[in-house]
């Protein structure tokens, strides 16, 4: 097999390498996407004779460097984008030691790899597009490489490819549907922590949530099997703060081990959501949660925690009252914990809770204190408050008066305790876009949100959210509405363009749809599906059979197919493929080919039967025949036939021919002249020559 051309091989080599590591430009660091454009340059002055080819020993030591510095960058070498990072290494390694045509073929299969590993970083439908389209290319170069110089060209190697591909599609979707799904997964790659995640924190201090306000990221989606709660219903519980410093509060150990009694005072809500990765391990539920379907996840005081932090997309089923009362009865440590303050500090806002606490004797009448406070007081609701000081909490109400939703609901807690009524932080998030092309909604980061519970002896735990005092449009319509003015103009121009958001919510449900199909066909899902397809079982014995015989039964049709098809393809060769146009359109003006009839046969009759058709056809027959079966033509013979074969339109010829006014000066064609045509007789063997190329 000859070598296919130095400058065409090295364009698609390098081609495959820049196709192989575009998913991974996102994960993997700046430095090993120069590592590999260094190799590639590499490559290039080798191949121009500018450079020679680095020894074994300095292979051996970049590789090594490589190792190391994969392992410093990550901590390890078997994650996932370590993993990533060290095949493109080794992918660069493998270009600068190309000598044979096997070193071509392996990096095409190094490339292919490289392309699948994308897939251990995103499995959203733009990734899996990008990688489907990727395997164009690279199964074209394998095609050129194993062929070498005497294969196809570039553009057939593409259509080749396409059709590998589009044969291997039914297959593939087999595959999907049968193989048996397991509850976790086949193999288990460790998840490299290096990379920050955008979301909820477990802590709050001002400024921590408001972090979040622009954020367009999506926390969750929600579908639910019943009718949507209203906005103001849409409180999202994740985690619960019982501990204040002076600064900043958080849960130093967990309060309660158990689910928190819970007493229903309506039915519950099921639904389903959907999480993006976090990094964190708790699991947003709607409002007081009854249950959840996660065994991996408990559900401490009323707070879901999974068992290590949520690293990919993650989906379970769950239930929820908005109506109920919480902790009817309050353990006499939780009363304190919930009632404790830091000894000293924020002196105004102690003395005012104090005043409240000698003058109303009601809990519930101190809290509506604190709301009447917050509405009648000039008070603002920004994205953008100024920075407290030591006592954060008097800066706040009686100096700044600015803040997000955090340092309302601090100050709100820290007057309650200081008045005497257990009360504590809860963040989460809040509200939630409908989109109604999915019938779900899609909760982003911008909705994180913090409020107060407080214990009322007769009702229990009771959410009051301080922030609606101020900001009211905040809880029916969402942080956007309540923030217009401070939102950055990208932002803006997306939530007040229609058609913006009409294609927004469209990109969504079809990212949604990829997910709940494609990402989230499970073990439960793939027990459904097949049953409605008429399966009796899908145990994975049964599975595993009925995959294998369809998988041979479609083989033996598509071999079959196969063999039939590769007999003979005229348009494998061009000078039969061109006779072919030329029969065809001599058929479209009345003169099909008879049976039995040969070239020279069918020729001498079409042009003996219009004078017009005389020349063109005698000269096409001349052209085919040496070409067919003459002896080797000159190289301009074929481009020749192509050429005349262009210019011959039989139904024009034969207007042509009819209209003599036209051409007054045309010769007289004696029709009984063209009974025969004249052809070399090098032309007249009967043997034809191989297919040209």
């Amino acid at each position: 097999m000859k070598a296919a051309r130095p400058g065409r091989t090295l364009a698609m080599l390098l081609g495959c390498v820049a196709i192989a590591y575009l998913p991974h430009l996102a994960h993997l660091p700046l430095w090993v996407g120069v590592a590999l454009a260094g190799s590639a340059a590499g490559l290039i002055a080798i191949t121009g004779g500018r450079m020679t080819a680095p020894g074994r020993w300095l292979r051996l030591g970049l590789a090594l460097a490589g190792l190391a510095a994969v392992a410093a960058q990550y901590g390890r070498i078997n994650g996932a984008d370590s993993g990533s990072a060290l095949l493109a290494l080794m992918l660069g390694l493998k270009l600068l030691e190309i000598r044979t045509g096997r070193d071509r073929i392996l990096v095409v299969y190094l490339c292919f790899f490289l392309l699948g590993s994308g897939f251990l970083h995103d499995q959203a439908l733009p990734g899996g597009a990008l990688a489907l389209l990727g395997l164009l290319p690279l199964t074209a170069a394998w095609i050129l490489l194993q062929a070498g110089a005497d294969g196809p060209s570039p553009a057939m190697a593409l259509r080749t490819a396409a059709v590998l591909l589009a044969q291997a599609l039914p297959l593939m979707l087999i595959l999907f549907l049968l193989f048996p799904r397991l509850s976790g997964p086949l193999w288990s790659i460790p998840r490299d922590t290096g990379t920050t995640r955008f979301g909820l924190s477990d802590h709050m201090a001002p400024g921590a949530i408001a972090a979040l306000g622009q954020s367009g990221a999506v926390a969750f989606r929600v579908r639910f099997f019943g009718p949507t709660p209203p906005p103001a219903s849409r409180y999202w519980r994740a985690l619960v703060l019982w501990d204040y410093d002076g600064q900043t509060w958080r849960t130093r150990q967990p309060a309660e081990t158990n689910p928190t009694p819970l007493t229903p005072l309506g039915a519950p809500l099921s639904y389903e959501i959907t999480l993006e990765p976090q990094g964190q391990p708790w699991l947003p539920l709607l409002d007081v949660p009854a249950r959840l379907e996660r065994p991996q996840a408990r559900l401490t005081g009323r707070e879901a925690i999974e068992g290590k932090p949520v690293e990919e997309r993650l989906r379970y089923e769950a239930s929820s009252y908005l109506n109920y009362r919480l902790a009817a009865e309050l353990d006499p440590g939780l009363r304190g914990r919930a009632l404790a303050l830091p000894e000293k500090g924020n002196p105004a806002a102690r003395a005012l809770a104090e005043q409240w606490q000698a003058r109303l004797a009601d809990p519930a009448e101190r809290s509506r204190a604190a709301l009447t406070l917050f509405r009648q007081a000039p008070f603002y609701y920004t994205l953008d408050p100024p920075p407290l000081g030591p006592n954060g909490i008097d800066d706040f109400l009686f100096n700044s008066r600015r803040g997000f939703c955090e340092h309302y609901a601090g100050a709100f807690v820290f007057l309650m305790r200081a008045a005497g009524v257990p009360a504590r932080v809860v963040t989460g998030y809040q509200g939630g876009e409908t989109n109604p092309l999915g019938d779900y909604l899609i909760v982003r980061q911008a909705d994180a949100h913090a409020w107060a519970e407080i214990w009322l002896a007769d009702r229990g735990w009771v959410r009051i959210d301080p922030t609606a005092a101020v900001a009211p449009e905040r809880i029916e319509d969402g942080a956007a509405a309540a923030l217009a003015g401070e939102l950055s103009a990208p932002v803006r121009l997306l939530r007040e363009s229609q058609t913006l958001q009409r294609l927004r919510l469209s990109w969504d449900a079809v990212n949604y749809r990829w997910n709940d199909w494609v990402l989230g066909y499970g073990p439960e899902k793939q027990r459904t599906t097949l049953t409605q397809l008429g399966f009796e079982s899908v145990e994975p014995g049964r599975l595993m059979g009925w995959m294998t015989l369809i998988t041979v039964g479609m083989g033996a049709m598509v071999g079959l197919w196969m063999g039939r098809r590769r007999e003979y393809r005229p348009e494998d060769d061009p000078v039969a493929a061109g006779f072919g146009r030329l029969t065809r359109r001599l058929a479209r003006s009345g003169y099909p080919v008879r049976p039995g009839e040969g070239p020279r046969d069918y020729l001498a009759r079409c042009a003996a039967a219009e004078a017009a058709w005389h020349a063109p056809l005698g000269e096409l027959c001349e052209q085919y025949l040496a070409l067919r079966y003459g002896p080797e033509p000159a190289p301009q013979a074929l481009p020749r036939f192509k050429r005349t074969l262009r210019r011959f339109h039989p139904r024009w010829l034969r207007l042509r021919g009819r209209m003599p006014l036209l051409h007054p000066h045309a010769p007289s064609v004696d029709a009984h002249a063209t009974n025969a045509l004249v052809i070399p007789g090098d032309a007249a063997r009967t043997t034809p020559r191989a297919a040209s190329d």
